[in-house]
C-alpha cells in the first residue's frame, strides 16, 4: 500500500514556559505572574500553577482536584484509598496524578511539547484539560481540523494508531489486540497502547503482576506509586496506580499537535517511561522481599531511604533521589 508522503510542520524547539505564558497573554488569560520561572491562571474559583520544568522542553502545569479529599486516617483506608485513588487517575490518563498526604488529589499537566508543529494547541490542550477538571467546562474544544499529524510522512488522525504504527516500523513484536489495546513486547516487558480516547492524545503503559500476592495478603500499602518515588525526578512524569487486584501500571501519555511529526515524541516519551520502569525493577531485584512479602515499603520516604543504598552506577536514577 502506498500513501503520498507529506511534510511535517517545522518542529518546535524554544522554551515551553515561555510559549505558554506568551500565548496567554496574548488571549488575554486572566494571569497574575509569579516570578521568572511561574505565573498563576485563574480558571473560575481555581487557580493553575504554571511552572518553568526543570527540562524547558515540557509544558508543566499544576493544581489541586476539588473532589473531597480521601479518607487516609487508617492503614487500611489507606489501601482502599489508594485503590479508588487508582480509578481516579485510569479514568484521566492524560493528567499525572498524585495522592496526597491530606488526601487531596494534585493533578498535572506535564507533556513535551519539544517538537511540536502547533505547540499554542498545546497551551490550548492544557487550559482544555483544566477547565474540564476542575470547573466541567467543556466550552473549550480541541478544533477537530487541527487533529493530524505525520510519522515519516504517513499522515494520521488518531495518535494511538501513530503509536501503533511507530512500533511495528521498529520490528517490535506485537503481542496481543483487542478492541481496547494492542501490546508490544519490548526486551521482554510488555507495553500497552490503549485505543480510542481523544484524536490527539496517546499513552503508553506497562503492567506488573509480581506484587499481587503480598499486597493480597496483608492489604499492604506497597504500590509502584511508593517504589517509583525513590527514582523519578521532582513533578515525575510517570503516572503510578495500583487496582484492587494487587496489579500496578506505570504509564506516561503525550499529544500531537497540528501537522507535527510524531517520530521524535514517541522516541522520547517511551524512553521517559522505560527508564523508571528498569529503574523500579532493578530496585526489586536488589531486594526480593519486596516481591516476596517479607519486606514491605509503607511510605515515600522508606522507598528514597532504601534507593539511596544505591547509585546510578547501578540503577541510572538514584543519583537524582528527591530530597
Amino acid at each position: 500500500m502506498w500513501w503520498r508522503k507529506e511534510k511535517a510542520r517545522p518542529p518546535f524547539t524554544g522554551s515551553s514556559f515561555d510559549a505558554a505564558l506568551q500565548w496567554c497573554q496574548a488571549k488575554g488569560e486572566r494571569i497574575e505572574i509569579r516570578s521568572a520561572d511561574a505565573f498563576d491562571i485563574y480558571l473560575g474559583a481555581h487557580v493553575v500553577h504554571v511552572e518553568r520544568f526543570v527540562d524547558d522542553d515540557w509544558l508543566h502545569a499544576w493544581a489541586i482536584l476539588p473532589d473531597p479529599p480521601l479518607d487516609l486516617s487508617e492503614r487500611l483506608s489507606f489501601v482502599k484509598s489508594n485503590e479508588k485513588f487508582a480509578v481516579r487517575q485510569f479514568e484521566q490518563p492524560d493528567t499525572v496524578m498524585s495522592l496526597l498526604s491530606d488526601g487531596n488529589i494534585r493533578i498535572r499537566f506535564l507533556k513535551l511539547m519539544k517538537f511540536q508543529g502547533e505547540p499554542r494547541l498545546m497551551v490550548f490542550n492544557m487550559l482544555s484539560t483544566f477547565d474540564f477538571l476542575l470547573n466541567s467546562d467543556e466550552s473549550r474544544l480541541y478544533p477537530s481540523d487541527s487533529i493530524y499529524f505525520y510519522l515519516k510522512g504517513r499522515r494520521f488522525e488518531q495518535a494511538s494508531r501513530a503509536a501503533i504504527d511507530y512500533f511495528r516500523g521498529r520490528g517490535i513484536r506485537q503481542v496481543e489486540e483487542n478492541d481496547h489495546y494492542i501490546s508490544f513486547d519490548t526486551g521482554g516487558l510488555y507495553c500497552v497502547v490503549p485505543l480510542g480516547g481523544l484524536g490527539h492524545e496517546f499513552s503508553f503503559r506497562y503492567a506488573f503482576s509480581d506484587l499481587m500476592l503480598p499486597y493480597r495478603e496483608t492489604e499492604s500499602a506497597f504500590s509502584t506509586q511508593i517504589l517509583n518515588t525513590a527514582y523519578r525526578k521532582m513533578n515525575p512524569k510517570i503516572m503510578c496506580y495500583t487496582f484492587s487486584d494487587g496489579v500496578s501500571e506505570m504509564a506516561i501519555s503525550g499529544v500531537l499537535t497540528e501537522g507535527t511529526e510524531a517520530l521524535p515524541i514517541f522516541d522520547r516519551t517511551l524512553a521517559e517511561l522505560t527508564q523508571v520502569v528498569l529503574d523500579s525493577m532493578e530496585l526489586i531485584k536488589m531486594n526480593p522481599g519486596l516481591v516476596k512479602g517479607t519486606q514491605f515499603l509503607t511510605s515515600e520516604e522508606e522507598a528514597i531511604e532504601l534507593a539511596s543504598k544505591y547509585h546510578g552506577a547501578k540503577t541510572g536514577g538514584a543519583e537524582h533521589l528527591v530530597e
